[in-house]
């Protein structure tokens, strides 16, 4: 018998005081071998897919997780036994008629499993409860699995933010983009 059917992946929203030392302790890293360079061209840009000579490494910072869930109008956590396979955190907006994709994270050794496809069809269920139009995110240059992925789920790169990062914080490589998917 399959591993996956003795164990399957389940899924429930995030109970911090039960949830909140493995999702601390949660790998939430990418390494990439390539990243898309942003030039601008006139009144527009130009995205182009460059391969790295040294793999890029980026581990985000979960330390205030505990505050984006206590936020967020919804959460997921997909797990497995006692493992975090994946989580996501959505907040809708009225000012603006959208739901943030705050967080989206799957577990590296469980990624192209279907995980994050199931995260953002729940998060579009959640988005259709609202008065929502679209889900919104924005991710990185650098993020270049993640922007595949997330286009593959029928988002569309709908703008960028060439300051938004902190230059001393972050790699000069990274610029932030927007992507939406309609309702």
């Amino acid at each position: 018998m399959s591993a996956a059917l003795v164990n399957p992946i389940r899924y429930r929203p995030i109970d911090w005081s039960r949830d909140g030392p493995a999702l601390q302790a949660f790998d939430a890293a990418y390494v990439t071998d390539r990243c898309y360079r942003v030039v601008a061209d006139g009144l527009g840009f130009t995205l182009h897919d460059v391969p790295l000579a040294v793999p890029f490494r980026k581990r985000y910072d979960l330390s205030g997780l505990d505050e984006d869930i206590a936020a967020a109008g919804f959460t997921l956590i997909a797990h497995q036994g006692e493992s975090v396979a994946g989580f996501a955190t959505a907040t809708y907006h009225a000012w603006q008629r959208s739901v943030t994709l705050d967080n989206l994270f799957v577990a590296p050794a469980r990624q192209r499993r279907g995980v994050g496809a199931h995260l953002v069809a729940a998060t579009a269920v959640y988005a259709r409860g609202t008065p929502a139009r679209q889900v919104w995110l924005e991710t990185q240059t650098t993020n270049v699995a993640a922007i595949d992925f997330y286009r593959a789920q029928g988002f569309g790169l709908c703008g960028l933010d060439l300051a938004l990062y902190d230059p001393q914080q972050v790699d000069p490589r990274e610029v932030a983009l927007y992507l939406a998917r309609p309702l």
